[in-house]
């Protein structure tokens, strides 16, 4: 007798949505209802392995929850984690444990913030590539928060909407003066 290779529900849909095109294809059919939005070359998968420690004076418990998938795209020049939670059944509980997920995600940032290791907000370490399928020679460029009512909100996405109107690979950094961020500049790969 030769045997089978059972395939869970929760592997084969690991399997699928681990491709890109799979996955970039799948969430523009049921999130933006076929608009194309999500790109898969601009995909950058995540470890979304989360372990933690409830400790009080009744128990002491330790937890490890893991996502199915956990991915980081831009959606018209704002980047978004989208993360895919699948169910071979209906689960009651599901909604509370993506919210547990989430929390555990913002503590691990708030503990890291507290070592020193979040870096200024719109900091960009990676490299992004712009969404031009034409060819552009773009130069950096500065988007001052005074230029924008004071708003740096607005001055982040400037930067970022002129990054991913090129075709070349870009990052959006703060521009600090005086400990204080004055704006962003738009830097594109080999000239900083």
């Amino acid at each position: 007798m030769i045997p089978i290779n059972k395939v869970t529900s929760d592997s084969a849909c690991r399997t699928f949505l681990s491709n890109d095109v799979s996955f970039a294809s799948f969430i523009n059919a049921v999130v933006f209802e076929g608009e194309q939005l999500i790109r898969p070359e601009n995909l950058v998968r995540y470890e979304n392995d989360t372990a933690f420690i409830i400790n009080d004076s009744k128990r002491i418990e330790d937890k490890k929850r893991r996502r199915d998938i956990v991915v980081k795209s831009d959606i018209n020049g704002i980047y978004c984690i989208l993360g895919v939670e699948h169910q071979s059944s209906v689960d009651q509980a599901m909604v509370v444990r993506c919210a547990i997920y989430e929390m555990l995600e913002y503590l691990k940032q708030l503990e890291n913030a507290e070592d020193g290791l979040v870096e200024e907000k719109g900091a960009y370490t990676e490299w992004m590539k712009g969404n031009s399928k034409e060819e552009t020679k773009k130069g950096n460029k500065k988007f001052l928060t005074k230029e924008y009512a004071n708003n740096s909100s607005v001055a982040f996405k400037r930067a970022n909407e002129y990054g991913f109107t090129s075709s070349q690979e870009f990052k959006v950094q703060p521009i600090i003066e005086k400990d204080e961020t004055i704006g962003y500049e738009c830097i594109f790969k080999g000239s900083e």
